[in-house]
């Protein structure tokens, strides 16, 4: 039925996001026969296609959701007239497919005159031909971050505010596959005023876990 998924597009959207809790006070150790007790569980945003991979933004009510095969982040936050569902405000359309979505907060903002805070993505280049025979699988990670000033938005014109930017590209020879990236920013003072951070990415299905300095 994934696979369906995948391949339907708009015609298999499918996908529910569900809340979990669980209260500590009624908390109890897993094969107890009330194991359950204090745990809930509810959807809190329905219909989505190829739901795969949950992160948070720049704050805890920030909600990032990524719709894997589309290429898509969605950007969601807690319904202020329903808590209890999530409301989806904005979409950010790639050019790969997308795994789990991470944010990126540059600590340096303020030192360096320049917010490079965005989302980070990694994801497959060409997903049709996943798995390769030589197990060679392209990957490419992306940065999105809002565009700031009004010849950025001119430069960006067809992206709804959003900038696109390949950050990191592998033919596979070097991690094959990749479903998650995370920066770690470098502090400029410690590193000749340059704004770079470490890049990670790897995934499940990942040869090893790539480390590369960017620039920001």
């Amino acid at each position: 039925m994934r696979l369906v998924e995948d391949l339907g597009w708009s015609l298999s959207p499918w996908s529910n996001v569900v809340r979990v809790t669980v209260d500590p006070k009624s908390h109890r150790s897993i094969g107890e026969p009330d194991a359950q007790s204090g745990v809930t569980a509810s959807i809190v945003l329905r219909g989505q296609q190829n739901v795969n991979g949950l992160g948070h933004g720049a704050s805890n009510s920030d909600v990032l959701i990524g719709r894997a095969s589309a290429g898509v982040l969605l950007h969601a936050s807690l319904n202020p007239v329903f808590p209890s569902e999530l409301q989806v405000s904005e979409s950010v359309q790639l050019g790969s497919t997308i795994n789990n979505p991470t944010y990126f907060a540059d600590l340096y903002a303020e030192a360096t005159g320049r917010d490079a805070s965005g989302y980070v993505l990694a994801g497959l280049l060409n997903a049709a031909e996943y798995p390769t025979v030589d197990e060679k699988d392209p990957v490419v990670v992306w940065m999105v971050q809002p565009l700031h000033t009004q010849e950025e938005e001119e430069e960006g014109m067809g992206q709804s505010g959003w900038n696109r930017t390949v950050v990191f590209q592998d033919d596979g020879n070097r991690i094959s596959s990749a479903s998650t990236a995370v920066l770690i920013a470098i502090d400029p003072s410690e590193n000749g005023g340059r704004k770079q951070a470490w890049l990670f990415v790897t995934g499940p299905l990942s040869k090893a876990v790539v480390a590369a300095r960017i620039d920001l």
